[in-house]
């Protein structure tokens, strides 16, 4: 979707590499998903063990997956980074609120949480697939 919305929004088409995309989703996404799937099927006893750190485990790595993107643009950073400043939490801000709020419509506080943690760091990672083109 990134491509066709920068079409539309910013009138510059961004090209992708589909295959690496792909590749790097299924590292990053399905890789994990299914192994945490299996080892709860598979490893239940194991699973109930680790299920209370795992959520720690998971911001981390997402912190991570974010930071490296973002100190490959840090020499933009440097340079206008205090003009970005309030945009750019003013962006997270509503990220994780609108998460959150608009899943309460429907699940409980745990997920809720969940969700709007999740929306505010995909932010992250557009924000920086988008400054890089620009």
């Amino acid at each position: 979707m990134t491509p066709l919305l920068t079409k539309l929004l910013a009138g510059q088409l961004v090209p992708v590499d589909a295959a690496g995309l792909a590749i790097s989703t299924f590292q990053v996404v399905l890789v994990p998903t299914v192994v945490g799937v299996l080892s709860n099927e598979f490893f239940p006893k194991f699973t109930a063990r680790i299920v209370t750190v795992t959520p720690l485990i998971g911001v981390i790595l997402t912190t991570l997956l974010c930071a490296s993107p973002i100190g490959q643009v840090s020499d933009v950073l440097k340079a206008q980074g205090a003009q970005l400043l309030l945009p750019v939490a003013l962006l997270h801000a509503a990220a994780f609120a609108l998460g959150y709020w608009l899943s309460r419509v429907s699940f409980g506080e745990s997920t809720s949480r969940t969700i709007s943690i999740e929306c505010g760091m995909q932010v992250c990672v557009s924000k920086y697939f988008l400054s890089s083109f620009f």
